[in-house]
């Protein structure tokens, strides 16, 4: 039933809206053919795919194994001392009421990953869950810190010369954004990767120096910081000054943010291919980007003129393929395609109808090659009825041709995804308000992937069968294993000036219950001293339960001398009735 018409307006200001068509204008005059003069940069790797050098005797279905590999015993002792140099540090500070703290070791860090990563498994809502709401360790403190990159810093850089260490990269590498949740000081993490091995990263910073932490100097061109990133990735080197990939070797699918014609330059003089798309966020046409620079120009901000300078002097992506998307997407043909050259000859760029005009610019495609893939037809709408009808007919699946620079694309531009889609699952990461912290879980998530990736649970066969679910279980036993055991007692720590001025009686591996006969228990030591029987049968009154380990005879004196003093009574011989005691402490 056709809607009725409303009253018309009382208003004589009102103006009805009327949609007028964009204007595209006459569809540039492109070749449909590649041009004859390109030539693109060979790369010589036979190698397609990464090679893990796992060093002998290393056993790869042993998870404990290939953690060793990146936090072995000389990481775990500098992760401990730090960590105690820094809380004794913070404690000088601190008022008397703050909470107690025991120094770490490198065998309580065992626990504590195996503690972290299990908590990856079993998610909660927050942190603080996974605590007794009232209970006296639960987190309640929330600092903040000048430098977090400075905290994760040292770390990072020995985790990435061990990425090396025990990774041969492949022909193929990829940069693009990692998923992680950070506040404040971080926004975001760019990766470099290899069938799903994060090789190289690079941290971003906000507020003041916003932007990539510790860019490569690049003193041959002018470039901005987002487009140093994929500079600073490739072209980094090692302690050694070799750089960390080899010229003429590899081929970078980088992410259309870093991708820029100038950059693409670069980095072919350096022996190094790139391709990917290219982002289009401005409908200007290029004259008025043009006037608009000028404009800019002539601003008194130094600032703001430096940018109009840099936007003239460089080359961007060609206008005309920039208009067959902007303006005239609905006028092209499935499948065409339109070339053209950077004014150096040394980036051929390109459009090619899909579902959307898709904008690339590359320094080592073949463009007369094509792939047949089954591509599947997408929604037909009023827009785009007579495209697809014209490409797919009334099939809905079908054999077309595509361009092979756009298959490699959708191939190797997945592999800091695949790094994504992994920790996504299990991810150590938790919310916090420390800015360093996010960082950490960062570098715990990263290697935990990479020992996965080198691991025998990585296989087609062993993947299908939970193979990444198991492999973490599995190191969460092993790190058990070899950490160090808990209390089992009250889980508050106490402090060290506590510890020193009174008798450590409540510190780890103090006292176990021994069963001498009947329904009486006394001290261990007291037991290995020779004590075999008391004074009387008499009915005992209630009594502490010692759960924690074996504690030496001199201990338990010291615990006795404690008591003498606080009570003022005399104990009789060495061999003390720890229950009288008990009863007369009551």
């Amino acid at each position: 039933m056709p809607r009725a018409v409303g009253p018309p307006s009382n208003d004589t200001d009102f103006v009805k809206y009327t949609k007028y068509s964009k204007k595209a204008g006459v569809l540039p005059n492109l070749p449909r053919e590649p041009p004859p003069d390109w030539r693109p940069l060979k790369i010589d790797n036979p190698r397609i795919f990464g090679d893990a050098q796992i060093p002998d005797g290393v056993d790869k279905g042993s998870p404990i194994a290939l953690f060793d590999l990146f936090f072995d015993a000389d990481v775990l002792d500098r992760i401990a001392y730090y960590t105690n140099q820094h809380a004794e540090h913070v404690r000088a500070d601190s008022p008397s009421t703050c909470r107690g703290w025991k120094p770490t070791s490198p065998t309580e860090l065992y626990t504590y990953f195996a503690i972290v990563i299990y908590m990856g498994l079993h998610r909660e809502p927050s942190l603080s869950e996974y605590w007794v709401k009232l209970h006296g360790s639960a987190p309640t403190q929330n600092q903040s810190f000048k430098s977090p990159f400075g905290r994760v810093w040292d770390l990072s850089e020995s985790l990435r010369e061990r990425t090396f260490k025990y990774w041969t990269a492949g022909k193929h590498l990829c940069v693009d954004e990692a998923i992680a949740r950070f506040t404040r000081r971080a926004s975001e993490i760019v990766c470099l990767a290899n069938d799903g091995v994060i090789l190289n990263w690079l941290f971003h910073a906000r507020g003041a120096g916003r932007g990539p932490v510790n860019l490569l100097t690049v003193t041959e061109a002018t470039f901005t910081p987002t487009e140093s990133v994929p500079i600073t990735l490739v072209l980094g080197k090692d302690s050694n000054g070799d750089r960390l990939f080899p010229p003429n070797l590899h081929i970078v699918w980088d992410d259309n943010l870093f991708n820029t014609i100038p950059m693409l330059e670069y980095l072919r003089s350096k022996g190094v291919g790139c391709a990917d798309t290219v982002r289009t966020t401005k409908t200007a046409t290029e004259e008025r980007f043009e006037a608009e620079a000028e404009a800019e120009l002539q601003s008194e901000v130094p600032a703001v003129a430096r940018r109009a300078r840099s936007k003239l002097t460089k080359e961007r992506f060609n206008s005309d393929l920039v208009k067959l998307k902007t303006q005239f997407t609905g006028k092209l043909e499935w499948g065409a395609t339109y070339w053209a050259l950077s004014e150096s000859k040394e980036v051929l760029e390109a459009a090619w109808r899909d579902n959307q005009v898709v904008l690339f610019a590359s320094t080592v495609v073949e463009p007369v090659q094509l792939v047949q893939k089954l591509r599947r037809r997408s929604k037909l709408s009023q827009n785009n009825q007579k495209l697809f009808k014209s490409a797919f007919g009334d099939e809905s699946v079908k054999l077309l041709g595509m361009p092979k620079m756009i298959d490699d694309y959708n191939k190797h531009k997945s592999e800091v995804d695949r790094f994504d889609q992994t920790r996504s699952y299990y991810s150590v990461q938790q919310v916090k308000r420390r800015t360093w912290k996010p960082l950490w879980y960062f570098l715990l998530d990263l290697t935990i992937n990479n020992c996965y990736r080198l691991s025998s649970y990585s296989s087609s066969t062993a993947a299908k069968r939970g193979g990444h679910k198991k492999f973490l279980y599995d190191l969460i036993e092993q790190l058990f294993k070899r950490g160090k055991r808990l209390c089992h007692g009250s889980t508050k720590r106490q402090r060290l000036d506590d510890l020193a001025q009174h008798v450590s009686v409540n510190e780890e591996g103090s006292h176990r219950s021994v069963r001498l006969f009947g329904e009486a228990r006394t001290c261990a030591a007291c037991a290995e001293n020779g004590r075999t029987k008391y004074k009387s049968l008499r009915s005992r009154p209630e009594y502490l339960s010692f759960r924690d380990q074996d504690r030496s005879t001199s201990s338990n004196s010291q615990l006795c001398e404690a008591w003498q003093e606080r009570h003022e009574f005399t104990l009789a011989t060495p061999k003390c009735d720890i229950h009288d005691t008990i009863t007369r402490f009551n």
